[in-house]
């Protein structure tokens, strides 16, 4: 049980740095990630793509904003339940 205490408890505060990354600096987090995952360059588009009007940016900061909020509540909620079980 306390594994998995000490990794629902990681897992927030991983989440939370990446928010407050976010918070402070979307573009930078946005660049990074993307990086991460894409070859140089391929994941950017013009302003008038179809994939930037139909997904624009704050879409993505509201999905980031419910992704980590989601994911906080699930590993707070699993650290208290193996905590109380």
């Amino acid at each position: 049980g306390t594994v998995l205490l000490c990794a629902g408890l990681g897992t927030i505060a991983v989440f939370a740095i990446l928010g407050l990354w976010a918070a402070i600096d979307f573009e930078g987090l946005f660049a990074v990630f993307h990086s991460l995952l894409f070859a140089q360059g391929s994941w950017v588009f013009s302003a008038d793509s179809l994939l930037i009007t139909m997904y624009p940016e704050p879409f993505w900061i509201g999905m980031g904003a419910i992704w980590l909020a989601t994911t906080i509540a699930v590993s707070a909620i699993a650290g208290f339940a193996l905590r109380h079980a």
